[in-house]
């Protein structure tokens, strides 16, 4: 991306802020870390996103994702201790993760009605996680697989688009990274193909979204459904968008609503969701790259002031309940928006680190 021009004093601090921060990251990653430690029923370790929290199994990936980006790895176990482990929540038959591990698995949520809509989102999390050690899914991932053409278009055109198009993204994103393994390490994943012919006549070009507008709040459900969809794939299998001018129309009018990025507002899906999606679409085109390199300016300093010394970032910095705390989630999260920032406005270089898993930059599979 090309640098944004700003006063030679604001871009001296910034990049100085950037570096300051990325060096305190850093040494604090390793103790960071211990301090989300827990430990199985059996006295083993493993990791929650917060102290006293579940034991979800999304934590290990975060820890992983986070120590993988600064060119470490958690020191609870070796590398090869990790795959082992991160390949052990796999289930060989179906190739579903779920999302707690076996001492808390009592609270996974229902089964879904149909394999189809199975929430896969920890089985690709922890095969990103698996990929950052060198490593990936032990199995296919069979119930996803089983959608064939047919039943993908159908399923796509039973997606609520209108009212619901956050999570019709989320099964979009879900489903195309378990194709992404299924391709890349068994041969697999032929249905990749039907999916963007889909998707690509689907999307509308007077907004260059997917889902609609809504009264109740507006752009969110679109912009939001927007990241997802598209993270999983045209910017992993590095594919063009269909309508990016137009997308950056509507990602910018999301971003000027107050209700949801106002002072003071903006947790990190939001604000994830909106900056990812500029660095994608300016990847095609510079339609209003200074309007999209000057929202992000305006809000870098401040979100790098968050950074909670020995515990990381919060979830929603602003809030009052537990995603108003410092998590695991949370930090890897900002971290790469962080990232994401810096490589939109140019200022990249001054961060020693990069994203690693799921919010990689790279596609995974061109």
């Amino acid at each position: 991306m090309t640098t944004i021009t700003i006063p030679g004093s604001a871009a001296d601090a910034l990049a100085g802020q950037l570096r300051a921060f990325d060096q305190t990251v850093r040494r604090e990653i390793p103790a960071l870390l211990r301090h989300y430690q827990a430990t199985t029923d059996s006295d083993g370790a493993c990791y929650v996103d917060q102290p006293g929290k579940p034991r979800r199994i999304r934590p290990w990936c975060d820890a992983v994702e986070i120590a993988v980006a600064f060119g470490l790895v958690p020191d609870a176990f070796s590398v090869p201790e990790w795959i082992s482990a991160l390949r052990g929540f796999q289930d060989p038959v179906t190739g579903f993760v779920p999302e707690h591990i076996s001492d808390d698995r009592r609270l996974d949520p229902p089964a879904a009605s149909e394999p189809r809509f199975t929430d896969w989102y920890c089985t690709m999390i922890v095969n990103y996680a698996l990929e950052g050690l060198g490593s990936s899914l032990a199995h296919p991932v069979s119930n996803a697989e089983n959608i064939g053409p047919d039943l993908l278009v159908q399923t796509l055109d039973s997606l609520n688009w209108a009212n619901g198009a956050w999570g019709a993204g989320g099964w979009v994103d879900c489903y195309a990274s378990c194709l992404y393994p299924n391709k890349k390490y068994f041969g697999l994943g032929r249905q990749i193909d039907r999916l963007f012919a889909w998707l690509d006549t689907h999307a509308d070009p007077r907004t260059g979204l997917w889902g609609q507008w809504r009264q109740e709040d507006r752009w969110l459900h679109p912009v939001n459904g927007f990241y997802r969809l598209t993270r999983g794939t045209y910017a992993q299998f590095g594919r063009p968008l269909p309508h990016p001018e137009r997308a950056i129309d509507t990602i910018l009018l999301h971003a000027a609503d107050p209700e949801f990025f106002a002072e003071g507002r903006g947790h990190a899906c939001n604000v994830l969701d909106v900056v990812h999606p500029i660095w994608l679409c300016l990847r095609q085109t510079v339609h209003r790259r200074d309007e999209a390199q000057k929202w992000i300016l305006d809000r870098l300093p401040g979100i790098l002031d968050r950074w909670q010394s020995g515990r990381g970032m919060a979830f929603d910095p602003c809030g009052t309940d537990t995603w108003g705390q410092p998590g695991l989630q949370g930090t890897e999260m900002w971290l790469s928006i962080i990232y994401l920032m810096a490589v939109v406005t140019g200022f990249a270089d001054h961060l020693s680190y990069r994203p690693a898993g799921v919010h990689r930059l790279l596609p995974a599979l061109a």
